[in-house]
């Protein structure tokens, strides 16, 4: 086991402390250590197509200016 492993393994509980006060929730429950070249970390070529089922994270404002309320009557 390289050393950096051990010492992320040894401040891992303030690891996730930390980054729990960061977010203000339990978001991070744990971590997992991985060693160099287990992830493959190269991307796949890009697409004009999105993936089936994909959905954009933050829906598109409609195109033109916004819609005009009347004032009510007062």
């Amino acid at each position: 086991m390289p050393a950096y492993a051990a010492q992320l393994r040894l401040l891992t509980a303030r690891i996730i402390t930390t980054a729990n006060e960061h977010v203000g929730s339990s978001a991070v429950r744990a971590l997992r250590i991985l060693p160099p070249g287990a992830v493959d970390t190269t991307l796949p070529p890009a697409t004009d197509h999105p993936a089936p089922g994909h959905r954009p994270a933050c829906p598109r404002p409609p195109a033109g200016p916004p819609p005009v309320r009347p004032r009510p009557d007062r």
